[in-house]
């Protein structure tokens, strides 16, 4: 009920028209494989983007402000690939764009110490990086926001794994002023397992030992480390002021508040961004758990969603060579899943509704030339009538993770040049 009220009150903001840019994405692809970090937000796909978007002012920041999951916010030209965008570069630019976000080549999200522990909750989940805090950082972060208010406006899919704690400081669901100490240190356990395993054993500990033992067995100050591992003073001068047992309480509080609020800054600037969307106000009416799925979609692409939305040509769904097509997508894990998907659509999200058709053309096997192809902007897969299923598994797995490039066939055969 809450999503159709903000349906509604989404229906009647103004809207803007598409905007189009050119995306040097072989460079992109090649910085990302040096290892090196786009600070300056120029290098990246997102950081291209984000350049453009600068010099398009306020016409290029309109057109994000759609409501329908199939309109484009973008026109993109892929510079030295033969692409005419009627859809598929632009949802190939979204996904592009979130794995760059989820990886080292941007500043801007981290991995969760239970990712990188491989421990607790959310092991594969992002957040937000509380060191990236230069005036070109925030200036990303905002633009971020942008992206992300599209997303929860027109519920396009964002492949996005963010721990819970980005949703709930998004939405005001956590940090002193808005819950209790106890849901605090829940939330700092979902992205944080070890460090509320520490702040457990120290209560507990300081319960059952004399205030002398305690001092004897505990070492710390009034410091702790944020999530990048940045020492962080819980009071000024902290670094010398030793925990004892009458102060463990005060100590244990200021380290949850300090770490669930580590991110106060980004998450300003990205509100920033979002605002330009999305009034404020209007977010308020959704908990952080519509805000995800608005914004992200389903991790899993559903098997069964796809069938429903299929259509055939030259074949029919009884055909062998098609529930072989089935078994295959099927057999395959969630990330072989999102790989087609990607293939044969450019996102790798199936969005919560979509009027789009995934449309499936049997084509006749030839053994010369037998992988499938895709035409993204029509979420289209022209296909083989593979024989076996084991035939059909291989050709399928060899082309939705080798087969990236747009059209590359009728591009100059040039990488890119700067002109």
């Amino acid at each position: 009920m809450k999503s159709e009220i903000f349906s509604t009150q989404i229906a009647e903001l103004p809207r803007g028209e598409r905007f189009e840019l050119t995306i040097r994405r072989r460079k992109a692809i090649a910085f990302a494989e040096s290892g090196e970090c786009d600070h300056e937000g120029t290098k990246s796909i997102f950081g291209q983007i984000v350049q453009a978007l600068i010099q398009g002012g306020e016409r290029a920041i309109s057109a994000f402000r759609i409501n329908n999951v199939d309109e484009q916010v973008l026109r993109v030209e892929f510079k030295g690939e033969g692409s005419i965008d009627a859809g598929g570069p632009y949802r190939e630019t979204l996904t592009n764009i979130c794995k760059e976000l989820m990886s080292g080549v941007l500043p801007l999200l981290i991995p969760t110490p239970n990712n990188k522990n491989n421990h607790g909750q959310n092991r594969e989940s992002w957040m937000l990086n509380p060191s990236s805090t230069t005036q070109v950082h925030l200036q990303l972060f905002k633009y971020f926001g942008l992206f992300l208010g599209m997303a929860i406006r027109s519920q396009q899919a964002l492949p996005l794994d963010l721990a819970p704690i980005f949703w709930k400081l998004l939405t005001d669901e956590t940090g002193p002023n808005f819950q209790s100490d106890s849901e605090n240190e829940m939330d700092l356990k979902q992205f944080d397992t070890f460090s509320w395993q520490v702040i457990q054993d120290l209560r507990q500990n300081s319960k059952d030992v004399s205030e002398e033992d305690f001092e004897y067995a505990v070492d710390e100050n009034f410091v702790t480390l944020l999530s990048n591992g940045a020492v962080h003073e819980l009071i000024p001068g902290g670094a010398g002021v030793k925990v004892t047992k009458k102060n463990i309480g005060e100590y244990i509080k200021l380290i949850v508040d300090a770490r669930v609020s580590e991110s106060a800054r980004q998450v300003k600037a990205i509100k920033e961004g979002i605002a330009q969307i999305i009034p404020l106000s209007i977010m308020k009416i959704l908990d952080w758990r519509t805000v995800e799925i608005r914004a992200t979609g389903n991790k899993s692409l559903d098997i069964e969603k796809l069938k429903a939305i299929t259509q055939y040509n030259s074949c029919q769904a009884s055909e062998e060579t098609i529930q072989i097509f089935w078994r295959v997508l099927e057999s395959f894990n969630d990330e072989e899943r999102s790989l087609y998907l990607k293939f044969v659509w450019g996102r790798s999200r199936l969005p919560a509704t979509t009027d789009q058709k995934h449309q499936i053309t049997a084509m006749q096997f030839n053994q010369n030339s037998c992988l499938p192809v895709s035409h993204t902007c029509f979420f289209t897969l022209d296909y083989p009538r593979y024989p076996t299923f084991e035939l059909a598994r291989e050709k399928i797995l060899f082309a939705i993770m080798f087969c990236g490039d747009i059209d590359a066939d009728r591009s100059s055969g040039s990488i890119d040049s700067d002109d």
